[in-house]
């Protein structure tokens, strides 16, 4: 697919032996962390993972939650799949279809137990609770997001959710809250499977709305709070997650042949504001502008590894296609044959003995999408931003005000664009 396929090569001697990946993927939150510039977050565990590992700069998503969910999955743009928008929405649809290759089966063939915790938004649970066996995965504990076979059209996340656990309705008590249930779970999964490799995948609830006062910030919705004070405390209690899961690594004694990745899904909630470094910056979820599509990338690599300069950023492009070839890498020991995805693996940049060949990446939500290199970026409109100029895309160039060096890059993102979409309908 336009070059990026990936080529077989010879076994990796960087490679340690079939390191577990846990896999935490948050929900609407691209800027509350400080170790990505927020001034006020309270993110003490993601920026340990920062500290211990490895921060990407150019990680790019789709700004929308189903696009980016199929995307992981299936190493393929939204075009592709045909997933543009949200499972919702999609007329006729009732699941992804399971395909060749689906990540979760990739890493079980790769001989990896297999789960997934959180939110799944890959299909109707009600209507199909096995789907993500389909997909791959061993287990699952999830929210039962659209319950369309109890007759209610949507159960919370939060309190007193209604869980599908291995395809098996279970509701919980009013005091129950659902992502402590989700990390159990995934925590579980740990201790019963660290005598063999595992490929755990945990996309959060968190901290997406309804906007609630976590259990450590008093009971139910929190009266009196306003919703930016219940968010700031639901990205707070998403950090007290992951140190939880880190916890339970560490008694689990698999932690030092665990790859820890973290990233999130697409841009924060545009109702929020964070204090960022470069300035107040409205969230920008559901856009296609920097705030609703570069997310954080977080990995700690395993202990093999920990030669590698740690507590670095780096700046490879990495879009959501690129997960799917990275972990099947890791699982294989070496670049897998041909996967017929869009994604390239960021192997490399993990082991440090290289970078990533991606020089861009492609963003798509609904009918818009854009192309972008680090510093060049082509909207499906034609404008054109200078990155590295305008951070903040306010002025953007046009065809016919193009400088010469605009023409140049706008040519190259085209003929690019013409690569990837011969045939595009949408």
């Amino acid at each position: 697919l336009c070059g990026l396929v990936l080529v077989a090569c010879q076994e990796r001697a960087d490679a340690p032996e079939q390191p577990n990946i846990l896999w935490i993927v948050s929900e609407d939150n691209s800027a509350w962390l400080g170790s990505y510039g927020d001034q006020l977050a309270t993110t003490p565990q993601q920026d340990a993972l920062a500290a211990e590992g490895i921060r990407y700069t150019r990680c790019i998503a789709t700004p929308l939650c189903g696009p980016t969910r199929a995307t992981l999955m299936t190493g393929l743009y939204p075009f592709r799949t045909g997933w543009i928008e949200n499972l919702s929405r999609l007329d006729g649809v009732e699941r992804l279809e399971p395909r060749t290759p689906m990540l979760g089966s990739l890493m079980r063939d790769n001989g990896y137990a297999t789960a997934v915790v959180g939110k799944w938004q890959l299909a109707y649970l009600g209507r199909d609770p096995d789907h993500p066996r389909k997909c791959g995965f061993d287990e699952h504990c999830l929210w039962a997001w659209r319950l369309e076979a109890r007759n209610e059209s949507k159960r919370s996340r939060y309190f007193a959710p209604t869980l599908v656990v291995n395809g098996r309705v279970v509701d919980h008590g009013a005091r129950t809250f659902g992502p402590d249930l989700y990390t159990n779970y995934l925590i579980d999964f740990v201790r019963r499977n660290r005598a063999r490799p595992f490929f755990a995948y945990y996309p959060m609830a968190l901290p997406h709305g309804p906007w609630v006062n976590p259990p450590d910030g008093g009971a139910g919705g929190g009266p009196g709070l306003s919703d930016a004070q219940r968010f700031r405390r639901m990205v707070t209690y998403l950090d007290t997650l992951v140190g939880r899961i880190r916890a339970g690594l560490a008694a689990a004694r698999v932690a030092e042949n665990t790859l820890l990745v973290f990233t999130s899904d697409n841009g924060t909630d545009g109702a929020f504001v964070s204090n960022h470094e470069r300035g107040r910056i409205r969230g920008g979820k559901n856009r296609l502008n920097d705030a609703g599509t570069r997310v954080p990338l977080l990995v700690v690599p395993p202990s093999d590894l920990r030669g590698a300069p740690l507590g670095r950023s780096v700046e490879d492009l990495v879009d959501f296609t690129d997960f799917l070839p990275t972990f099947a890498e890791i699982a294989a020991g070496r670049p897998p044959d041909d996967l017929g995805t869009d994604g390239v693996s960021f192997w490399p940049s993990i082991a440090g003995t290289g970078h990533s060949s991606r020089e861009w990446v492609f963003s798509q939500v609904r009918y818009d999408y854009f192309i972008r290199t680090r510093d060049w970026k082509l909207m499906r409109n034609g404008a054109l931003y200078d990155l590295a100029a305008d951070p903040g895309e306010t002025a953007p160039f046009f065809p016919i005000g193009d400088s010469r060096e605009s023409a140049r890059q706008r040519r190259a993102l085209e003929q690019q664009l013409d690569r990837l979409m011969p045939s595009i309908t949408i």
